[in-house]
């Protein structure tokens, strides 16, 4: 595998995925967000998703369904995304996981409040038995 340059903020990470049937990506806005903080880049919650192996279309949609509905209603998040893999035919695309979730939160201590908010231990709750593995990187951007 390729070796990746390190930026200033500890690695370059390029989300990529393909498409799994019908099942669209979901992109929502929160309804509650804080401003970014003027001293402080906001930042983003990379996560990759390798599903078990008999996980069906309709679990996917599911899981997506509860993303749309549980994440983008915790305190600090900007924005969140969760879809399958676009695809991976390059050697230096990521080839182990089938969803990418991607959440934006306007600063790092956002992160503080997301992994123990209610609405992501529910997300996590209803879905862990769906999951095989979990990979995030975090990283600072605009």
């Amino acid at each position: 595998m390729a070796k990746i340059p390190l930026t200033p903020f500890g690695g370059l990470f390029i989300l990529v995925a393909f498409k799994l049937g019908q099942m669209n990506p979901t992109v929502a806005i929160a309804s509650n967000p804080k401003p970014p903080s003027p001293s402080e880049p906001p930042v983003h919650h990379i996560v990759l998703i390798k599903l078990q192996p008999d996980v069906t279309p309709e679990e996917i949609e599911q899981t997506i369904e509860d993303n749309r509905r549980l994440i983008s209603a915790i305190p600090g998040v900007l924005e969140v995304s969760l879809g399958p893999k676009a695809r991976d035919d390059r050697d230096v695309h990521l080839k182990d996981y089938n969803l990418g979730l991607y959440v934006k939160l306007s600063q790092n201590a956002d992160l503080d409040i997301y992994g123990p908010h209610p609405n992501h231990q529910e997300f996590l709750r209803r879905n862990r038995a769906k999951i095989a593995n979990i990979q995030v990187i975090d990283f600072y951007g605009e």
